[in-house]
């Protein structure tokens, strides 16, 4: 009866580590389970810094698109002001040749 107590104590025991090393298996676990929520969080704002970031390049092709064309018109507007002014200048001439004709 004595062995069977022994035995039985041992087998107490070991189940008591097992249970013990189980315990701290399930933290273990716990623990990953909470790391890999965090990480799926960051991913999911990484994934919102995505879009942000790609709408603000759609923004940004635009605004260049518009500045191009803004550079384009000033372009033409430049022009005819030089035409303008080269027109004033013969207008100009012109008034003289007839005030010296008069």
């Amino acid at each position: 009866s004595n062995t069977l107590e022994v035995q039985l104590g041992n087998v107490f025991h070991i189940l008591q580590m097992q249970s013990r090393e189980m315990e701290s298996q399930k933290k273990e676990l716990d623990e990953v389970k909470k790391r890999m929520s965090e990480i799926d969080d960051l991913h999911r704002k990484v994934a919102a810094v995505q879009t942000q970031l790609d709408g603000a390049v759609q923004r940004m092709t635009t605004l260049e698109k518009q500045q191009d064309a803004d550079r384009e018109a000033m372009g033409v507007i430049e022009k005819r002001v030089t035409e303008l002014e080269k027109l004033t200048v013969r207008v100009d001439l012109c008034e003289k040749n007839v005030k010296i004709q008069e």
